[in-house]
């Protein structure tokens, strides 16, 4: 077995911004290919010790690197490397029999829109196994009211068919392609067919309430964890300010310093470093310059 490294939920959520920058990533990893070419070409048992360490998003981007890598990850004999791949992110639930292991992490991780491949897509409905931009889920999603799918049959489309919803009037929403190849079958089907349709149905929905939550509980966390860095990032500024005699001033707004709070080098969820606090330390300043003097203008 690898020495995987389970990651925190959070963690897992972060990739969603990484994964904006999946176009960066694999320039930054084709630079690195001259130590990955024989990658391909080591023990399987090894391969999954190495990548034991990774998470889902970089064996996509490692896919995107070549065709020999794409090859070689995408082969269902990688199938491991992937699995051992997902098992590092913390409450993530188990691949869908329905969906492949890369799928899975592309559907998880990978923000681009499964329509167009517009990059930042945050909305996943993982019913229907599909990231959607707003443009392309009104162009994919049909709306069907939840009425049996044959006057001969009490199988009504919403057992048939996975759907999302979105707490409206018109609550359900099916892939319209969907919808399409079922109405073309339906009336072909057996009785013990569509039972057995109705299962995988409820498989593939209850799959999907476990991954919406875990979705909320990783962003949730991700959340707090952006909380506690802006928190530290306003205590280090902060014992900077005063360090240039800013004390008196900073005095008046403890402890919750809601004006310094609203400049906008001070708000960013980063961590402060030196390097930083040199990068951003003249506009600061002359933020609480601006502060001094709204509040002498004040007093006046």
């Amino acid at each position: 077995m690898p020495r995987t490294r389970r990651v925190s939920a959070e963690n897992a959520a972060a990739q969603e911004y990484d994964a904006s920058q999946t176009e960066s990533s694999s320039r930054r990893a084709k630079g690195k290919r001259g130590g990955l070419e024989n990658m391909p070409n080591m023990p399987l048992d090894i391969l999954v010790e190495i990548m034991g360490y990774l998470m889902p998003m970089d064996l996509l981007n490692l896919a995107r690197t070549s065709r020999d890598f794409r090859s070689f990850l995408m082969a269902r004999s990688a199938t491991p490397l992937w699995k051992a791949a997902r098992q590092n992110v913390e409450g993530l639930p188990d691949c869908p029999v329905d969906l492949s292991e890369p799928a899975y992490a592309n559907l998880a991780f990978d923000s681009h829109c499964h329509g167009c491949g517009q990059p930042g897509t945050k909305t996943i409905l993982w019913a229907l196994r599909v990231r959607f931009c707003p443009r392309c889920r009104h162009m994919n999603l049909k709306w069907c009211h939840n009425h049996r799918a044959s006057l001969f049959t009490e199988f009504c489309f919403d057992m048939v068919l996975p759907y999302t919803s979105d707490g409206g009037k018109r609550s359900h929403w099916h892939l319209a392609s969907a919808v399409h190849g079922m109405t073309e079958i339906f009336d072909t089907l057996t009785k013990d067919e569509l039972k057995d349709i109705v299962q995988k149905n409820k498989a593939i929905m209850d799959h999907a309430v476990q991954c919406e939550m875990w979705q909320k509980r990783a962003a949730a966390l991700r959340n707090r964890e952006l909380d506690d860095i802006r928190s530290r990032r306003l205590a280090g500024i902060v014992a900077k300010l005063r360090g240039l005699g800013w004390g008196a001033e900073l005095d008046q707004m403890a402890p919750e310093y809601k004006e310094l709070r609203l400049c906008p080098d001070v708000k960013q969820a980063k961590e402060l470093t030196e390097r930083v606090w040199e990068k951003i330390e003249p506009a600061v300043v002359a933020y609480m310059q601006d502060l001094q003097l709204m509040a002498a203008t004040a007093d006046d």
